[in-house]
């Protein structure tokens, strides 16, 4: 069995330097008086982010999420719609007029599409402003442990005399639901420095300390630098173990998946929507799983998938992911956390080793 626990200390650079932002300024006047009018909503349109004036009439918008107008407005006066220039700053000033009454007769069509396609479709529209890799830098210290477990030892290894001779052994000796015991066998841990520079695009892990202890000779430890999932779910593509499974948040993803929307609920104060995947042929490498989509940002709150059937990769049998995300600045989505389970299947000369591997990968940001 192959358990590994690994966790992140994320200390983000200086100050993030932000670009690609959307800012509007002005003031809202009466179109009669000239006056400023106060608490007038104004509000990217098809979207949640937006503010209020204050009580002169002014008011300042900015965000990474913008769209392609901006909304203004306030009971008993008309609502006006201003375009803006994405990814820029701009001054719109805004005159608003009384409102006339006139009820008009009312259509009501059936939707075009989906809510679950419509509900992809912002996930991928915000695609870039949610991408960690939209900030300048950002650095963080990362602790990782994997710890590989022997599955399938059976009941009467630990019989055995030689066995209840070595103390260490029965010790560490554990069992999982069900009664199957498992056996620790390889211990890795270090402590890294991870840096992300933007402009030009440069990684860098610089390894500070590293321990590595149990048995060697079982030619695990290739998998050892595999087991930290340096993915980015915003890629189209997700490498793991030399494998390019389709993301489903890759801007063709409803071409390999089917979504469906499920619920709607808080979670860490973030009304999230659910949002399953299934792969809508075998054989491709692809996912199932579910995620919760932030309401407002339309970013990924939580992640969990499994391989979906027909997906291989050597010598592993199976595999179960998780991902967790916080907004740890304003509109600066980071992974908090990462769970994974391996079932793994090695063959040395004539004897086939079964493993598993629990991972448990907590960032508390700093």
């Amino acid at each position: 069995m192959f358990k590994l626990r690994i966790l992140f200390l994320i200390c983000l650079t200086h100050s993030f330097v932000y670009s690609q932002q959307t800012k509007v300024s002005g003031r809202v006047v009466d179109a009669e008086t000239g006056e400023g009018i106060p608490d007038v909503r104004v509000q990217f349109q098809y979207s949640k982010i937006g503010t209020l004036t204050d009580s002169l009439g002014f008011y300042v918008l900015q965000t990474y999420y913008a769209t392609d107008s901006v909304t203004y407005f306030m009971p008993e006066f008309t609502m006006v719609r201003k375009a803006v220039k994405k990814d820029q700053e701009q001054v719109i000033d805004v005159r608003l007029t009384e409102s006339v009454m006139d009820i008009t007769e009312v259509t009501i069509k059936p939707p075009d599409e989906f809510p679950s396609t419509t509900l992809h479709k912002k996930v991928i529209a915000h695609k870039d402003a949610n991408n960690k890799e939209k900030l300048s830098s950002y650095e963080y210290e990362l602790y990782n442990k994997i710890q590989i477990d022997l599955n399938n030892i059976g009941d009467k290894f630990k019989d055995r005399d030689i066995v209840k001779r070595l103390d260490v052994v029965m010790d560490y000796l554990d069992s999982v639901d069900g009664g199957k015991t498992y056996l620790p066998v390889i211990l890795s841990e270090n402590i890294s420095q991870f840096s992300y520079k933007n402009n030009p695009k440069k990684k860098r892990e610089l390894v500070s300390a590293t321990r590595i202890s149990g048995i060697e000779n079982l030619q695990l430890n290739q998998f050892l630098g595999e087991m930290y999932l340096d993915f980015n779910i915003y890629d189209n593509y997700l490498n793991i173990f030399q494998k390019a499974f389709i993301s489903p948040v890759a801007s063709f993803a409803r071409n390999y998946y089917k979504f469906y929307l499920e619920d709607s609920m808080f979670i860490d104060n973030n009304w999230c929507y659910k949002l399953r995947f299934t792969p809508k042929r075998t054989g491709d490498m692809t996912f199932e799983g579910e995620m919760w989509i932030n309401d407002t940002t339309y970013a990924v709150k939580t992640f969990k998938a499994k391989l979906s059937p027909g997906a291989n990769i050597n010598y592993v049998q199976d595999m179960y992911m998780e991902h967790h995300f916080d907004q740890v600045k304003p509109e600066v989505w980071m992974l908090t956390e990462e769970k994974m389970i391996l079932d793994l299947k090695v063959t040395k000369g004539t004897q086939l080793y079964g493993f598993f591997a629990a991972s448990i990968h907590p960032e508390r940001i700093l």
